[in-house]
């Protein structure tokens, strides 16, 4: 959407980091679910999302529920899109 509305001019630049920082999150995201711990192909293909989000999953410190793991690994996206967003549409109103 973003491309759509700000795409061009000096506003390109802000938007490219913002694209090539949510492409990193995906792809950090996507490669920790294939290559953490104790993860099979054969595990992932059985389970659900909902599955992932009611048990726990282990960190380093200890354990999180799977709903409190996939806020804090979708958070920062979420938030630098929001923020390249109201950047971009504040460097084209002014």
């Amino acid at each position: 959407m973003s491309w759509a509305a700000f795409g061009g001019g000096e506003t390109s630049l802000a938007l490219a980091v913002v694209t090539l920082i949510l492409t990193v999150f995906a792809g950090l995201l996507t490669g920790g679910a294939a290559y953490g711990r104790n993860i099979t192909w054969a595990r992932i293909r059985g389970q659900g999302f909902r599955a992932f989000l009611e048990r726990d999953a282990e960190i380093a410190t200890g354990c999180l529920s799977g709903k409190q793991a996939l806020l804090q690994i979708s958070l920062m996206p979420v938030v630098l899109a929001l923020g390249a967003t109201a950047i971009a549409f504040i460097a084209v109103t002014t």
